[in-house]
């Protein structure tokens, strides 16, 4: 087996690692974007919408340029390494897959387009206290009516919920777990935002009475689709480590080669 990366994924690192060395100085940019007001940098997002990397994963049909997981995990080593806290695992890993997984042809058609060119932020609203990463265990429900669903619910630990522009919402509506895509200013949406330890964007997310049309709920396998998502997520969160530490032992040794 060939664990070597192709000339194009060769090329793609090398391409993001430009980026981040010349956007994100660990002292000075950096610094300056984890306590700007929205906690991360709209100027970055753009740019990385500008080389393409918004569209890893998602299909040329929607305006991507394709790619699989390893692609996925070659631009989140390399944000690891740079310690990146643009929302890319939120919307491009997680939000982007589960409407590819999940979405209709007309939701996919009108959604992932706006992901890839940067003007379209995404929230995966999901875990619940209590759940202890059992990712079937929802307590959120929808209950539909004529004119639609009401949502009412708590997720926690949102990863990059303040700064979504829409959340995709794990509710129970019957006795299945459904996805919903919701407006984050949606009224009855009540939203606490904080920074993560790795001072990432997170939030906890309260749903009272939210309304949303039936055109909001996703027809696919809802539960597949998570579980699916959250695989690639799982796997982009180990690459994004390795770049990390990567980067953390070239530091130690340039250290050590001063003492």
């Amino acid at each position: 087996m060939d664990f070597n990366f192709s000339s194009e994924q060769e090329q793609l690192r090398d391409t993001v690692n430009r980026l981040i060395e010349r956007e994100y100085e660990f002292n000075k940019q950096r610094h300056a974007i984890i306590h700007s007001q929205p906690g991360y940098s709209e100027k970055v997002w753009q740019s990385m919408a500008d080389i393409g990397l918004l569209g890893i994963g998602i299909e040329e049909a929607h305006g991507g340029f394709g790619g699989n997981a390893v692609d996925t995990m070659i631009v989140m080593e390399v944000l690891g390494a740079g310690l990146v806290v643009e929302p890319y695992l939120a919307t491009v890993v997680l939000g982007a897959n589960l409407i590819r997984l999940a979405g209709s042809d007309s939701q996919k058609s009108s959604l992932l387009p706006q992901v890839v060119d940067g003007k379209l932020k995404l929230a995966f609203a999901h875990s619940e206290a209590g759940a202890r990463y059992n990712l079937s265990q929802v307590s959120s429900v929808a209950r539909k009516d004529q004119n639609g669903y009401e949502l009412n619910g708590e997720k926690i630990v949102v990863l990059h919920g303040d700064c979504a522009d829409k959340l995709i919402v794990s509710a129970k509506d019957g006795n299945d777990i459904a996805l919903f895509l919701v407006d984050k200013n949606a009224k009855g949406i009540k939203l606490i935002g904080y920074k993560t330890i790795d001072n990432q964007c997170g939030a906890n997310i309260r749903f009272d009475n939210v309304r949303v049309d039936s055109a909001a709920i996703f027809p696919g396998n809802a539960i597949k689709a998570i579980e699916h998502a959250s695989d690639i997520a799982n796997a982009a969160l180990v690459a994004e480590a390795v770049g990390a530490m990567g980067a953390l032992q070239k530091a130690t040794l340039e250290y050590l080669k001063t003492r």
